[in-house]
């Protein structure tokens, strides 16, 4: 009885079993066409706030965000603004975000970190960066302000990754995670300023049209996953 197996054979087996190594453990793709994984994350970020004991519901804009810049920015703050600005009206359908002079819906402060409850009676200490959003009972997220310290020990590095984590949960991401080292909803102390590959899904699904203000995690799950 032949036992064994040649080496041309076993050259072939083994492409096969990695492959079907690799398709057992993916993601599986929903019906929305994202992936459970995606969901849960967005499901992780979007549902209530980091501070306070609030309803567990989506909320977002549904009017455009017009940004102000106050304070002292840097001129490298104003070019962080802009570049973020693009890229997340180059993510998001149905809102968009400019910056303005005159009146705005979003306010972005830069002043020293002391001073935060000067001009947010809500902020929580030892905050370098921090946003506070109201909302409607429908959902609709109406106003927001931002706070960005500028201490000497803040780096221009950090400011920069405030700046883009502060605005980016003022959509309506508003918790944080521990999942991702890379994504700017990183629980933990981290210099990040770019989005991931989850971060950019993150910020779509929020958008799309079938993702209504006030819906809870099963109907947000009926709806992608199908």
């Amino acid at each position: 009885m032949a036992v064994g197996r040649s080496w041309v054979s076993y050259r072939l087996i083994l492409p096969a079993l990695l492959l079907t190594t690799l398709l057992c453990c993916e993601s599986p793709v929903t019906r929305s066409g994202y992936t459970e994984e995606e969901i849960d994350y967005f499901l992780e970020i979007a549902l209530g706030t980091e501070y306070g004991d609030v309803q567990p519901v989506i909320r977002k804009w549904r009017q455009g965000l017009k940004i102000k810049l106050m304070g002292t920015p840097s001129e490298t703050d104003m070019k962080t603004l802009d570049d973020v600005l693009k890229e997340l009206n180059g993510i998001i359908d149905g809102v968009s975000l400019w910056e303005v002079e005159g009146q705005p819906n979003v306010e972005i402060h830069f002043l020293p970190e002391e001073e935060f409850s000067q001009i947010e009676p809500n902020y929580v200490p030892l905050n370098y960066g921090f946003f506070w959003v109201q909302w409607n009972g429908d959902g609709e997220l109406t106003f927001t302000r931002i706070l960005i310290a500028t201490d000497e020990l803040i780096t221009q590095t950090v400011r920069s990754h405030l700046l883009r984590e502060e605005l980016t949960q003022s959509l309506g991401l508003m918790r944080d995670s521990n999942r991702y080292r890379d994504s700017i909803f990183y629980q933990g102390f981290t210099n990040t300023t770019s989005y991931s590959e989850i971060d950019k899904v993150v910020i779509e699904i929020l958008y799309l049209d079938e993702i209504r203000t006030n819906m809870t995690e099963a109907e947000v799950r009926q709806v992608l996953s199908g």
